[in-house]
């Protein structure tokens, strides 16, 4: 079964997504302008017209497109946001030329979920989406350019393992949601981090991410083949959803 094109090109697809967000992201609903929210609905468009034809994603309806991917993408924007603002000031501490701003990847970017979703929500986010799926990464840069996103948005139609970008020092956030077990997704992205960036793992079950066990009173992280490689920043339950999720902030344990 496909989304219903009928459904997507009501006009009514915008009120749709903003009485979602309402609902479910009550906290969110005053920082999210109308700009963004017809950006939201267009992108939903672009999806369904592109998954007609080349069977991008099995959902099945406008509201679980809402649901399982705009809402869901949007439970990692405040952590996201505080991160980008923590590795600036970082940055700046530690006396680091200006350069270019600090930008994210989205490894295993699918249908744009987290990454473009996250996009579309921060005017001023560079991002790298990384996609081995041809016809994924191509409706990628399809959406990015028809979204007016292609000047920050860029699509690398290549497996994790074989991406090399020239600025890594500028690195702030690693994300992934439903690309691999998460020491799986630690250690095909480590080469494209720095000591400042944080990984974002959204994550289903709590008690099926490997390596993540109670640790005085609170939760702690040991990687089942680098132990002293990396630790626990956070773990956040996110329960604007019907599913289980969790998100789990990793970053390098320092020496």
């Amino acid at each position: 079964m496909q989304l219903s094109s009928d459904l997507l090109l009501e006009p009514g697809l915008d009120q749709r997504i903003a009485q979602a967000i309402e609902r479910r992201r009550p906290a969110l609903k005053d920082r999210i302008d109308s700009g963004v929210i017809e950006a939201l609905a267009e992108y939903t468009r672009q999806l369904s017209r592109w998954n007609a034809v080349h069977n991008l994603t099995a959902i099945e309806s406008v509201d679980e497109v809402i649901q399982k991917h705009l809402i869901d993408a949007m439970g990692a924007w405040p952590g996201m946001i505080r991160c980008l603002n923590n590795f600036a000031v970082e940055h700046s501490l530690r006396g680091r030329p200006e350069g270019n701003s600090p930008y994210a990847i989205d490894v295993g970017s699918g249908n744009g979920v987290p990454g473009l979703v996250l996009a579309i929500m921060s005017p001023g986010l560079r991002i790298y989406l990384i996609e081995r799926t041809s016809r994924k990464a191509a409706f990628l840069r399809h959406a990015a350019a028809t979204l007016g996103l292609s000047g920050r948005v860029f699509v690398i139609a290549a497996d994790v393992a074989e991406v090399q970008l020239d600025e890594r020092d500028g690195c702030a956030i690693i994300l992934s949601r439903a690309f691999a077990a998460l020491e799986d997704f630690l250690d095909r992205s480590w080469h494209l981090s720095q000591q400042q960036t944080r990984w974002l793992y959204m994550a289903g079950r709590r008690d099926q991410v490997l390596g993540l066990t109670p640790f005085q009173g609170d939760w702690g992280y040991v990687h089942p083949r680098r132990p002293g490689d990396f630790c626990l920043e956070s773990l956040e339950t996110d329960n604007a959803l019907e599913a289980e999720r969790h998100l789990v902030w990793i970053r390098r344990r320092t020496s």
